[in-house]
C-alpha cells in the first residue's frame, strides 16, 4: 500500500513521546520537524478536536522494511476469509518534497474490472505488503449508512473504478482536478477521512498538515462529505452487485479494495396468437423463431465471461419453439436489472413493439419466469386485388354497352392452419382493427369475424370499376387475410358477359398491410380474369308506305348508345339487311381467314357522303353481304374480328335511315333496339320499316304587332312559325328561310345582301311547330310586301319547301304613309296666325291590309326646336280611325288651335299609324315641305316723308310711309298688304273727307324675310296735336294671315303737332327746345357749333401772331 519518503523506518514510543497524538509520524534523522512538533504541540490542542487520519499510509517507512504476510487463506470467492494477490502499483507522484509521492498496490479479482488499485486507509500505520491478503470484512449495497457507505462509494468513483473510469454522473469534474496523479491522492485522501469518521483535518502528511496539500486536500474533504449520504444521486448509480472488502493485518494499515460480485441468472417466457389467444399460428404462420433480446438496465456495465456488455446494450437472446415457449440459461444473465423486448418476429407475425418486462438477476441460478403474462403476437395481413377484363379488348375495359361491374368473386383459405377474418369480406364496412393485442374471441362470438378452417371458403368479393387504377377490380380490405395462401375464383356473372373463366387462381399473403394484386409485378395471370361479352346481329327489310314497295341499295347507319360506334349496312336488291358477314368459306379472299383480318364495315365510307346514289351502291352490291362487326370499348379501344359471335355486342343501338337517291321525299326511319343476354345466340328480327311522306307550312308575323304588319323600322323581327309533318323524332333537322319581294318574285337584298335565317332543331314529336327569325333593317321597306321561303333539311340534304309568293299566310306587309298639310282657309302652306286656326293634313298610306281598322295620331311640331307645339300647356294633336276599303287610300286629319303665338314659327305635321295599339308607319320628317306650314309675322314702322321722323310736318298734304317688315313668307308666293290709318285718341280709322285714308300693295316674296313700303298721302289739316298709328294686314289668296295693328306701338305711330300762334313780342326768353323737338335743338346745335368755329379760328390767328414775333425776335439777335 501506498507511503511516503525513502527513509528508513522508525520505530515511534508513545511513553518517548507521549504528547503525540494518532497520526504524528517523525522519525530521528528529521529532529528539526519533531521539534516542530512539539512547539505545535499546544496549537493542535484548540484547532482540532479530533485528528484526522492521514490517507497515504507509511510516508515514514519503506514497504521493504514491513513484516512479511505469511498466514493462509482459501482461493477468493469475495466473502469473508478468502483471500487475494496484492502487487506492487508502482510510485504515484502528485507534488513535492516527502509529502509529494506514494508507492501503490494492485490486485485482480478476476470479475471483470481488470486491475484495480488497493488503498490504505490508516496513514499512522506501516504499510501493507505484497502478496497473499486475506478478506475480513465484506460491505454490501445494504451498508448505506455512515462511513461503510461512503467508503464503498468512494472506492467505486475512485481512479481504477468504473465510476472514475467512466465519469459517471460527471465524477471528474464534480470532486476531481482531471490530473491522474492529483486524483489518485484525493480518492486516497479521501478513503482516510470517511474511515476516520472525517475528523476537520488530518495531523500530517509528509511531515505537514494534510491541508498544507493544497486543492488535494479541499477536494478529497469534498468527495468524502459528498459521498456519505446514501441518497446521493452518486450513489444510486452504483451496481448492487459492486462490494468493498477491508483486509486486517497487525502492525500495518487497514487496506481497501472493490470487485463485482459474480451473480447469474436467467428467463423464459411464452408466445401466442393475439386474435385466437392460444398456443396457434394461423395460415401458413408458425410460433417458432420469434428472438427476445435482454437488453441491461442496470445502471452500468455487466460482463459475459470477458465480453463487456454497456448500459442499454443487448445481453442475451432467445428464440421460441414451435409452441412458442423461449428459455435461457440458468447462468445466461449477471447480475443487474435488464429489459426484455422481441427483436425478432416468427415468420407470419409482426414484431411485437409495445411489450417489454423488466427483469432483476438477484439470487444466482434463478430463471424469472414471465410465461404467465404470454407474448401476444399480430399476425401479418394483407389484401388481394382481382382485375376482371374483357376477353376480346385484353384489356379492362368493357365492350359497347357492357360493363364489368357486379361480377362476383370467392376467396378460400388453402392454408395449413385456419384463418380468423371479417365474416363480410366483400364489404368496406364493420372494419376491424386487427392492431389492438387483446383476443378476438368476442367478436368471433359476435359474428363479427370468423374462423375458417383450411379448405372452407373465406368469402366474396364483387367487382366494380376502380376509378384510382382506371380497370374493373374487386378487392378485399389490405388487412383481411391473414398470412396464408388462398384461391380465388369467379361464381357468378353479371347480366352483360358470359362467365368464361371458371378456374380458381391461386395467391398467397406474404408482406402485412400489401395487398397482392395483378400490378404487382409477380401476380399478373394469378389475379386476372377474362369473359367474352354477350353478342348478337340485327337485321330488317326496308319497304314503301302504301304500295309496300321494297327499298333496294338503301343504306342505315346503326349507331352504339354507349360509346358512338358506328356502321353502316345497305339494304340488297329485295329491300333486305343484316348485320352478319353471310358469305361462306369459299367466298372468303386470300387474305381473309377464320378469325384474322376478315373484311368489316366495307360501306362505312358513306356516313361522309353528302348525296347518295342508287347507282353507285349497286356497284357495290357484292360487299353488302359482309356485314359489320361493332369492336369498340369503353375508353375507345378496338377488338379485332372472331367468329361464332354476333356482330354487336351488348348495348342499346340506333339504326337510322340515311338519305339517299331511293328514298327521297319519304320520311327517314330511325328508331332503336337493344342487344342483351335475352338476345345472345340469336337475331335481333326488325322485320320491316316502312317510311312515310314529309310536309311543311309556314306563317309568318312581325313580332311587336303579331299580325303581317310591319312598321319599316330600323329594328324589323319577323317570326315565321314553320309547321311540319312525319319528321323523326329525336334527328336533328335545320330550317332555312329567306325574304322574297313579292313585287318582283325575287330575293330581298337588302345593302346587296339577301335576308336568310336558319333553325337547327330536334323535333320531340314527328308533328309539331318551330319558329324561324328574321332580324334585319326595314327602314327602306315602306310601302312595300315580302314574302318568307323556306327549306328543310337533313343531312345538308332537302327533303321538303314551302314557297308560295302570294301566300298571304307568308306574306309580310311594311305600310307607308305620306301627309300633304294646309292651311284650310288659303288652301296652301301659307299658315293663319288667327285665335281659330284649322291645319288640313291629307294622309295618303299604301300597303294596309283592306279590312282593317287603323288609326292615324298626329302631332304639329315645331320646327326650329323639334318639339310638339304646345298651346296653354297642351299638345296640338289630331287623331282619326278608320277601315281600310282598299291597300291604297286617303284619309284627312284636322288640327284646330289657337294660331296667335305662332307668328314667325313654322310648324310640321308628324303622323303615325297604328294597328291594334301597335304603330305600323310614320311620317314624321322636319325637313318635308309637304308636311310643312309657314306661319308669316309683319312689323311696322310709320315716319312723315318730309322730316323722316314720326313727328308730322304741318304741311296741309302730307305724306306718312309706312315700312312693314315681313318674316317666315314663303318664297314665290303672292301677298298684298293692307293699311289704314287708326286716330290714337278714338281708336277710329282716320278720313279725308268721307273716305279712311288706307294704302295696298301687292307683292311677291322674293326672300323668307323682307320689308315693303306703304305711302299714305292725304290732307292732315284736321289733325291737329293728334297721334295716328298705322295699322296693317298681311293677306295670302284673299285670307289675311296675319296682321299688325297695336294702337301702342311707338314705331306705328306719328304725331301731328298744332299750329303756332301768330309772331308777336316775346314775353319772356324763350326756353331751350323740350325733348321731342328737334327742329328747335337742332337750330341751337347749328349756332352752338358756328360760335365754337369762330372762337377756333379767333385762337389759331394769336398763336400765329405770336410765333410770328418770336421768329423775328431770333432774327435780330
Amino acid at each position: 500500500m501506498p507511503y511516503h519518503g525513502a527513509l528508513a523506518p522508525m520505530k515511534v514510543s508513545r511513553k518517548k513521546f507521549p504528547n503525540l497524538r494518532f497520526g504524528e509520524f517523525f522519525c530521528d534523522c528529521h529532529e528539526t520537524e519533531r521539534r516542530n512538533a512539539l512547539n505545535r504541540k499546544t496549537e493542535l490542542k484548540q484547532k482540532f478536536k479530533q485528528l484526522l487520519t492521514i490517507a497515504f499510509a507509511s510516508m515514514m517507512v519503506l514497504g521493504s522494511a514491513l513484516p512479511a504476510v505469511t498466514e493462509t487463506a482459501s482461493a477468493f470467492t469475495g466473502k469473508v476469509g478468502s483471500s487475494y494477490t496484492v502487487t506492487d502499483g508502482g510510485r504515484i507522484t502528485y507534488g513535492s518534497g516527502d509529502g509529494g509521492y506514494s508507492n501503490s498496490r494492485k490486485c485482480d479479482l478476476g470479475d471483470g474490472l481488470g486491475s484495480r488499485y488497493t488503498y490504505c486507509v490508516q496513514p499512522a500505520k506501516a504499510s501493507p505488503p505484497t502478496g497473499k491478503v486475506t478478506v475480513d470484512k465484506v460491505i454490501t449495497d445494504a451498508d448505506d449508512k455512515g462511513k461503510w457507505n461512503a467508503l464503498r462509494n468512494i472506492v467505486f468513483y475512485s481512479p481504477s473504478y468504473p465510476g472514475y473510469e467512466k465519469n459517471t454522473g460527471n465524477i471528474k469534474g464534480a470532486y476531481y482536478t482531471g490530473n491522474f496523479t492529483k486524483d489518485w491522492a484525493i480518492a486516497h485522501l479521501a478513503m482516510a477521512y470517511v474511515y476516520e469518521g472525517r475528523p476537520s483535518d488530518m495531523a500530517t502528511w509528509g511531515g505537514t498538515k494534510a491541508s498544507g496539500l493544497g486543492d488535494i486536500w479541499t477536494k478529497a474533504k469534498k468527495l468524502g462529505d459528498g459521498l456519505w449520504n446514501a441518497d446521493s444521486e452518486k450513489d444510486e448509480a452504483i451496481p448492487g452487485n459492486f462490494k468493498v472488502f477491508i483486509s486486517t493485518m497487525s502492525g500495518v494499515q487497514d487496506m481497501v479494495a472493490g470487485y463485482l460480485e459474480d451473480i447469474r441468472g436467467g428467463f423464459r417466457l411464452q408466445k401466442i396468437d393475439n386474435d385466437l389467444d392460444e398456443q396457434y399460428a394461423q395460415g401458413d404462420a408458425t410460433l417458432e423463431g420469434a428472438e427476445f433480446t435482454a437488453f441491461n438496465k442496470s445502471g452500468h456495465s455487466v460482463f459475459l465471461g470477458e465480453k463487456k456488455i454497456n448500459q442499454g446494450e443487448a445481453a442475451v437472446t432467445i428464440r421460441t419453439d414451435k409452441n412458442g415457449l423461449a428459455k435461457s440459461a440458468a447462468d445466461a444473465l449477471p447480475y443487474g436489472d435488464y429489459l426484455v423486448k422481441e427483436t425478432k418476429a416468427p415468420a407470419g407475425y409482426l414484431l411485437n413493439e409495445k411489450w417489454s418486462r423488466a427483469i432483476s438477476i438477484r439470487k444466482d441460478g434463478e430463471i424469472i419466469d414471465i410465461t404467465s403474462d404470454p407474448v401476444k403476437e399480430e399476425i401479418q395481413r394483407g389484401g388481394v386485388q382481382i382485375v376482371k377484363r374483357d376477353k376480346e379488348l385484353k384489356k379492362s375495359e368493357a365492350l359497347g354497352g357492357a360493363d364489368l361491374n357486379g361480377i362476383e368473386m370467392t376467396i378460400k383459405n388453402v392454408s395449413g392452419h385456419d384463418v380468423v377474418v371479417r365474416t363480410d369480406i366483400g364489404s368496406a364496412e364493420n372494419k376491424v382493427d386487427w392492431k389492438v393485442l387483446s383476443s378476438k374471441k368476442d367478436l368471433i362470438d359476435s359474428g363479427k369475424v370468423k374462423r375458417v378452417k383450411s379448405g372452407e371458403d373465406v368469402g366474396k368479393i364483387t367487382v366494380r370499376w376502380n376509378e384510382a387504377k382506371k380497370a374493373y377490380t374487386a378487392e378485399t380490405l389490405p388487412d383481411d387475410l391473414p398470412y396464408g395462401t388462398y384461391t380465388i375464383r369467379e361464381t357468378k356473372t353479371n347480366k352483360t358477359y358470359q362467365r368464361t373463366d371458371k378456374s380458381e387462381h391461386l395467391f398467397k399473403i406474404r408482406e402485412n398491410g400489401k395487398t397482392v394484386s395483378h400490378d404487382d409485378g409477380q401476380n399478373e395471370m394469378a389475379l386476372t380474369f377474362d369473359d367474352y361479352v354477350y353478342r348478337s346481329d340485327v337485321q330488317g327489310t326496308k319497304i314503301g308506305d302504301g304500295d309496300s314497295r321494297r327499298f333496294a341499295f338503301v343504306p342505315f347507319k346503326i349507331t352504339a348508345a354507349s360509346n358512338g360506334e358506328t356502321h353502316v349496312v345497305v339494304t340488297d336488291k329485295n329491300g333486305f339487311f343484316s348485320t352478319k358477314d353471310r358469305r361462306t368459306a369459299g367466298d372468303l379472299e386470300e387474305e381473309e381467314g377464320k378469325d384474322n383480318a376478315r373484311r368489316q364495315n366495307p360501306f362505312d365510307d358513306l356516313l361522309n357522303e353528302k348525296q347518295i346514289s342508287a347507282g353507285s351502291l349497286k356497284k357495290r352490291a357484292d360487299q353488302i353481304r359482309c356485314g359489320v362487326f361493332f369492336g369498340t370499348g369503353q375508353f375507345g379501344s378496338k377488338a379485332a374480328m372472331i367468329t361464332g359471335e354476333g356482330a354487336l355486342p351488348y348495348d342499346t343501338y340506333t339504326i337510322e335511315e340515311m338519305r339517299c337517291e331511293n328514298n327521297k321525299g319519304y320520311v327517314l326511319q330511325k328508331f332503336s333496339f337493344t342487344v342483351d343476354e335475352k338476345s345472345r345466340d340469336g337475331l335481333v328480327d326488325l322485320e320491316t320499316i316502312t317510311d312515310d311522306l314529309i310536309t311543311i307550312g309556314t306563317k309568318v308575323k312581325a313580332e311587336k304587332t303579331g299580325t303581317n304588319l310591319s312598321a319599316a323600322e330600323k329594328d324589323v323581327k319577323l317570326i315565321d312559325t314553320v309547321s311540319y309533318t312525319n319528321l323523326v323524332p329525336g334527328k336533328e333537322y335545320v330550317l332555312k328561310g329567306k325574304l322574297m319581294d313579292q313585287k318582283t318574285g325575287k330575293e330581298l337584298l337588302l345593302n346587296g345582301k339577301p335576308v336568310i335565317s336558319q333553325k337547327k332543331f330536334v323535333p320531340e314529336k314527328k308533328d309539331g311547330t318551330v319558329d324561324v327569325e328574321f332580324v334585319f333593317s326595314g327602314t327602306g321597306l315602306a310601302g312595300t310586301s315580302t314574302v318568307v321561303f323556306e327549306d328543310l333539311y337533313e343531312n345538308d340534304v332537302n327533303i321538303a319547301s314551302h314557297a308560295e309568293i302570294k301566300d298571304e299566310g307568308q306574306t309580310i306587309h311594311f305600310p307607308e304613309v305620306k301627309t300633304h298639310a294646309e292651311d284650310r282657309k288659303t288652301k296652301d302652306e301659307v299658315g293663319e296666325t288667327r285665335k281659330e286656326t284649322t291645319i288640313v293634313d291629307k294622309v295618303n298610306y299604301r300597303n294596309l291590309i283592306p279590312g282593317k281598322e287603323y288609326t292615324v295620331r298626329g302631332v304639329l311640331m315645331d320646327k326650329k326646336t323639334g318639339k310638339p307645339v304646345t298651346v296653354n300647356g297642351k299638345t296640338v294633336t289630331s287623331e282619326k280611325k278608320f277601315t281600310a276599303d282598299k291597300a291604297d287610300g286617303t284619309v284627312e286629319m284636322n288640327f284646330t288651335f289657337d294660331a296667335s303665338s305662332l307668328k314667325g314659327r313654322t310648324t310640321v305635321v308628324f303622323e303615325d299609324l297604328f294597328y291594334e295599339g301597335i304603330r305600323v308607319a310614320s311620317h314624321g320628317d322636319l325637313t318635308d315641305q309637304d308636311q310643312t306650314i309657314w306661319h308669316p309675322e309683319i312689323k311696322t314702322t310709320a315716319k312723315d316723308s318730309k322730316s323722316g321722323n314720326h313727328e308730322v310736318s304741318r304741311d296741309k298734304k302730307v305724306s306718312i310711309v309706312d315700312t312693314v317688315s315681313y318674316h317666315n313668307l314663303i318664297v314665290g308666293k303672292e301677298y298684298t298688304v293692307k293699311g289704314v290709318l287708326m286716330n290714337k285718341g278714338t281708336g277710329k280709322p282716320v278720313r279725308d273727307g268721307l273716305s279712311a285714308v288706307t294704302s295696298e300693295k301687292t307683292f311677291t316674296a322674293e326672300k323668307k324675310d323682307g320689308t315693303v313700303e306703304m305711302q299714305f298721302t292725304f290732307d292732315a289739316e284736321k289733325l291737329q296735336g293728334d297721334d295716328v298709328v298705322v295699322f296693317e294686314d298681311l293677306i295670302h289668296n284673299g285670307i289675311t294671315v296675319t296682321s299688325h295693328a297695336d294702337l301702342s306701338d311707338k314705331d306705328q305711330t306719328v304725331h301731328f303737332p298744332k299750329k303756332p300762334e301768330k309772331p308777336g313780342t316775346p314775353t319772356e326768353t324763350p326756353a331751350p327746345p323740350k325733348t321731342g323737338d328737334r327742329t328747335k335743338l337742332l337750330g341751337y346745335i347749328a349756332l352752338m357749333l358756328a360760335a365754337g368755329t369762330a372762337a377756333a379760328g379767333i385762337a389759331y390767328k394769336r398763336r400765329r401772331l405770336h410765333k410770328l414775333s418770336e421768329d423775328q425776335d431770333d432774327l435780330k439777335k
